[in-house]
């Protein structure tokens, strides 16, 4: 890059500095000036301090933006004598006589005529940025101060010592009223901060040295809970269901060092089923067999409703023929409310299971919540009826094919099933869950599609 080049690149980036400041600082005076009006002193201090930290951060990504290829990036779109050829005097490689010819009359034409890259409507703008921060510094000179930060006029009577001293907590009593379905006892603490399951009823019963005048909850978002006076005490009383966080203010102010008191709301969990017989999936029947006995375990942090629903299908058929018959059965738990066993027979030769057909059970519990059940399903158990063996015929491959296409069938039938129960329980996850269940029926079609593919001429 030549001398010239480097003045010139050195100007625009001192320029652009130069722009920033000269609109920055009217509005920074505006904001000195109205600020402690509306906010108070430290928080404008806070706020100018963040303001010429930005500044800083955008003046050095502008001054770094400016560099040999914005400056080239310039020259060819605001000098067309320059001919689209700028990238030539900033070029270090060895040029033809051609270039180099170029080159000199590039020089030649920047010397005669310096660039003027700044934007001709950069002026106007700055000047009505200028014109406006200064009409509403104007305006800044007459603009009253909060009422919260106004000083209050001296009382004409000094008050004695103790109307003088502020009221200060001198009791707290929080009653935490747990929901009936959670079955815990009702408590009391003598602090700020609680935990407690979602839904309880807390009531507040504080005490002060003397008697304010108003006393709230303020919770972060600035939403108020105010207090009612009640002989020496002040109550409120609020239904949780939110964790959230809040700050006690007496008098409209909160006390000096007060720190922010944390209620949690604890959530009701769904509940969880497991399989506790059969032990795997997918089962065969054995020749001999009349019954199949199944047997789950479901679980809850409050307590499981004493009756869950067995949902029983047999699927019959193959391919688009294939039907289905569903009934349901009512079970009765055993063992503690929140960890109950569910247990049933099943006659197959009264369900009129027969060969090559799928019997699949799966079981529904819900919770006790009151305000709407909270339900869970256990993951489907099938019993296979193996169809009779196929006679082989033709070739090898042929004879493949007839075994394993009622196998792929009835497997798909399972996808089918799981995907169906899966959409019927999808408010009832969340969408990370709901997602995992997903991928699982996707992994699972995978794998039979890569299982019985090489069966079906896929390559």
């Amino acid at each position: 890059m030549t001398p010239f080049l480097r003045a010139l690149l050195r100007r625009e980036r001192w320029r652009e500095i130069g722009q920033l400041v000269a609109f920055a600082l009217p509005w920074g005076l505006v904001v000195a000036e109205l600020g402690p009006r509306l906010l108070g002193h430290a928080w404008t201090v806070l706020l100018l301090k963040l303001a010429a930290a930005a500044y800083l951060l955008l003046a050095f990504w502008r001054w770094r933006a400016h560099n040999g290829l914005w400056l080239v990036r310039q020259l060819n779109a605001r000098r067309p004598d320059l001919e689209d050829s700028a990238d030539l005097l900033l070029t270090e490689a060895p040029l033809t006589q051609l270039q180099q010819l170029q080159r000199d009359r590039l020089r030649k034409r920047l010397s005669e005529h310096p660039p003027r890259l700044a934007s001709p409507s950069i002026g106007r703008t700055l000047l009505l940025s200028t014109v406006a921060a200064l009409l509403l510094l104007g305006a800044a000179r007459f603009w009253p101060a909060s009422p919260a930060l106004q000083p209050h006029a001296a009382p004409r009577h000094a008050p004695s010592p103790a109307q003088q001293a502020p009221a200060r907590l001198a009791g707290i009593t929080l009653k935490i009223t747990p929901p009936t379905h959670t079955r815990q006892p009702i408590r009391e603490q003598h602090t700020l901060s609680a935990r407690a399951p979602q839904g309880s009823l807390l009531r507040w019963e504080l005490r002060f040295t003397r008697t304010p005048a108003t006393v709230t909850l303020q919770r972060l978002d600035g939403s108020e809970l105010p207090l009612q006076q009640q002989g020496d005490n002040w109550t409120a009383q609020l239904r949780l269901q939110h964790s959230h966080l809040y700050r006690l203010r007496i008098d409209g102010a909160a006390p000096s060092a007060s720190p922010l008191h944390r209620l949690e709301a604890i959530p009701d969990q769904p509940p969880q089923v497991d399989v506790l017989q059969p032990a795997r999936t997918l089962s065969l029947r054995t020749p001999a067999q009349r019954t199949w006995e199944v047997a789950f375990l479901a679980t809850d942090d409050y307590g499981i409703a004493a009756t869950a629903t067995l949902h029983v299908t047999l699927a019959q058929g193959s391919g688009e023929a294939m039907r289905f018959n569903e009934q349901r059965v009512t079970l009765t738990g055993s063992g503690p409310s929140t960890r109950q066993r569910f247990a049933h027979r099943l006659n197959l030769q009264a369900l009129g299971m027969a060969e090559g057909d799928d019997l699949i059970v799966q079981l529904e519990v819900h919770d006790l919540r009151p305000d709407g059940h909270q339900v869970a399903r256990s993951p489907s158990q099938i019993l296979r009826w193996p169809p009779p063996a196929a006679t082989l015929e033709g070739s090898d491959m042929e004879g493949a094919v007839k075994r394993v296409l009622p196998a792929y069938f009835r497997s798909q039938r399972q996808i089918i099933l799981d995907a169906e129960a899966l959409l019927r329980q999808q408010k009832q996850h969340t969408s990370a869950r709901f997602l995992q269940k997903s991928d699982a029926i996707g992994v699972d079609q995978r794998i039979l599609r890569l299982r019985y593919g090489q069966f079906l001429g896929e390559e």
